[in-house]
């Protein structure tokens, strides 16, 4: 992942490049937030990995 995607990211749009899908989901409780740009393999959209198949690739404190 490259500063242009990861910023892009970060501004909430969903980036596709040529092999992944890259997204910010963001995450926490009452005590602590924090944000995680995740990637999915654009060949596991419409399948059931998109479910749960995504990886962390930045944890955003």
């Amino acid at each position: 992942m490259n500063k242009d995607i990861r910023d892009r990211v970060l501004n909430g749009e969903i980036v596709d490049t040529k092999t992944h899908r890259y997204m910010l989901k963001t995450c926490g409780n009452h005590e602590k937030q924090w944000a995680e740009i995740r990637r999915l393999p654009l060949r596991s959209l419409d399948t059931t990995a998109a479910l749960n198949g995504w990886e962390v690739v930045e944890v955003i404190e």
